[in-house]
């Protein structure tokens, strides 16, 4: 089984232009984000999603320069731009986000592709997760909602 994270980002940010390449301690945001989720035991490979526009051009090389997959896609279906990524790639399963979210937790991603594994998920939304897992470590309580698998944290 081949599992990939599809990082899903452009440049074409209207509130924040480029936002994913502002710099953070001398590297772009997308750049922290890459280092984490090679940091996941559990996934085979990561690729940047972007579009075909010539404005996205600079993330190929940023998806070069790290070592990961870059696929180049409809500027407008995101959707359609996963599928197509995950056939390129021959995937069996993907974890998707934004490129605009450095602090991605690859525990979190292994242990989503785990239940996946176990059989008990086929589609899980991994910003719920950790939304409700920090949120529950705020509240000082052990306790993972009713709605969300047992990940035996």
């Amino acid at each position: 089984m081949k599992i990939g994270f599809l990082i899903i980002g452009r440049l074409k940010s209207t509130r924040l232009p480029k936002k994913i390449l502002l710099d953070i301690h001398g590297k772009p945001v997308i750049y922290h984000m890459i280092q984490r989720l090679k940091l996941s035991t559990k996934i085979d490979t990561i690729i940047l999603c972007t579009s075909i526009n010539p404005q996205d051009k600079p993330l190929e090389k940023i998806a070069k320069d790290n070592d990961i997959e870059c696929f180049l896609g409809d500027p407008d279906d995101v959707l359609l731009r996963m599928l197509n990524a995950a056939e390129k790639f021959n995937l069996d399963y993907i974890l998707t986000i934004t490129a605009d979210c450095p602090f991605v937790d690859p525990f979190y991603a292994d242990k989503i592709v785990e239940k996946y594994l176990e059989g008990d998920i086929w589609l899980y939304n991994y910003s719920k997760l950790l939304f409700e897992a920090r949120w529950n470590e705020y509240k000082g309580q052990a306790y993972i909602h009713p709605k969300l698998p047992d990940f035996n944290f």
